[in-house]
């Protein structure tokens, strides 16, 4: 099996026939070419032709009436964002407005109830009973990139970390400027989420500039910019190698978990 899927779970299907859907990834197969014939005295290692895969459920077993045998390479582990996506693509999918076949509709129904289920049972998990226990980061961001801050800290606490974010951290009653003071303070990393709203946010500006001097004073990297949608990058921030989630969520996401990985190590 490809180190890439070590471990059961949810995964999307970013190729071939399935690509877009989302599924339980729960056990592994070998397919055989059709006129392959078997001989222990020659065949000690993985056979020519032989095509090793995953085997994949749209849905959970009592609903999925079919699995699917996908290869490992087609395949990549879902994120929040993906959960998110899929269950707004299938609600559309299943309308009744759609012509649809009823077999098929039944698979979008049962990989519905298996997206929906899945993403109430990660949010109650990290928000109420997960302890991350990794570096602290602060999102930065305009509140017009709100619900994308929201889905990129459910991910980064999926990882472990703890996301700093207003709307979670700032309770009824309490000063906003303090605890945006205090959740900068306390924070290990900066992530600053970079879009034509956050470039014309005086407050977004306010917010990194105070890890960006403390970054310089100690020699350590405190501020990580991701790039949400094209915009004016401010200047100070132009020399910094940004995480691009312009096209695809999974790719930013990715090279920002490992630039936290490695960042958290060396400190």
């Amino acid at each position: 099996m490809p180190k890439k899927m070590d471990r059961y779970g949810t995964v999307k299907v970013i190729s071939g026939e399935f690509k877009g859907r989302i599924g339980y990834y729960d056990d592994d197969d070998s397919f055989f070419p059709e006129d392959y014939e078997w001989n222990e005295e020659v065949n000690d290692g993985t056979p020519e032709g032989v095509t090793h895969v995953a085997i994949v459920y749209f849905g959970y077993f009592s609903l999925a009436t079919e699995y699917y045998g996908i290869p490992y390479d087609h395949l990549e582990y879902a994120s929040m964002y993906d959960l998110m996506n899929r269950k707004n693509e299938l609600t559309k999918l299943c309308s009744p407005y759609n012509k649809t076949s009823h077999k098929k509709l039944f698979s979008y129904f049962s990989e519905l109830h298996y997206v929906e289920t899945n993403l109430l049972e990660q949010i109650v998990e990290q928000r109420y009973m997960s302890k991350p226990s990794g570096a602290k980061v602060f999102i930065s961001h305009s509140s017009l990139d709100k619900p994308f801050a929201k889905m990129l800290c459910m991910d980064l606490e999926a990882n472990g970390y703890i996301p700093w974010l207003d709307e979670w951290n700032i309770k009824v009653g309490e000063s906003i400027p303090e605890q945006i003071s205090n959740g900068l303070e306390e924070a290990d990393f900066i992530i600053v989420i970079l879009s034509e709203n956050a470039a014309a946010s005086k407050w977004v500006e306010r917010e990194w500039h105070t890890k960006y001097w403390s970054e310089i004073q100690h020699g350590r990297v405190h501020v990580l910019p991701i790039l949400l949608k094209d915009c004016k990058i401010p200047e100070l921030l132009k020399t910094k190698k940004y995480a691009d989630f312009r096209n695809d969520f999974n790719v930013g996401l990715n090279d920002l978990l490992s630039a936290l990985e490695s960042l958290t190590n060396k400190k």
